[in-house]
């Protein structure tokens, strides 16, 4: 049975175990976990040796000396042989199309985050109110202000700036 190497980066100075599972399983592949070891020249890159016959995609989770998992990631496709795999950033692709985001919007002048934008983006769309040179939108509750914005004519306008 080939000795298969995993390779993840963390903080560096830590004592690490990896654990392998199932894409969001909960059930532990590798006996209790392996040892990790860092690397003497790339401090904050670890590497353990694992001994099970797996093969696939699988989602390792690192857990420093207390079993407290610190970090996931997602492996390349394993295969059971003396190969080193590197890990990847965990992020399952139908997690971002099915969860709930929290409703949030910037402050005028200050970048958004992802969800910050898309809500701003929708309400703009959707949920607003213009009075004279003032267009007003509001956040899902339908009454909240989210933003605020001068249009340069009440009548005919070509432009606005946020104001708030």
């Amino acid at each position: 049975m080939p000795n298969t190497i995993i390779q993840a980066d963390a903080p560096d100075g830590l004592t690490l175990t990896l654990k392998l599972y199932a894409v969001n399983g909960d059930t532990l592949l590798n006996g209790s976990g392996d040892a990790m070891t860092e690397r003497t020249n790339n401090k904050g890159t670890y590497t353990a040796t694992v001994t099970e016959a797996l093969t696939g995609v699988h989602e390792v989770r690192l857990t420093d000396a207390s079993d407290v998992t610190i970090a996931k990631y997602v492996t390349e496709v394993l295969v059971d042989d003396t190969g080193t795999y590197r890990c990847h950033d965990f992020i399952p692709l139908s997690s971002l199309f099915t969860t709930q985001m929290s409703e949030s919007y910037a402050a005028g002048g200050v970048a958004p985050t992802l969800a910050q934008l898309l809500f701003l983006v929708q309400q703009s769309i959707g949920d607003f109110s213009v009075s004279g040179t003032n267009l007003t939108v509001k956040k899902l509750d339908g009454s909240t202000t989210a933003a605020g914005y001068t249009l340069d004519d009440g009548t005919n306008p070509t432009s606005k700036t946020r104001t708030s």
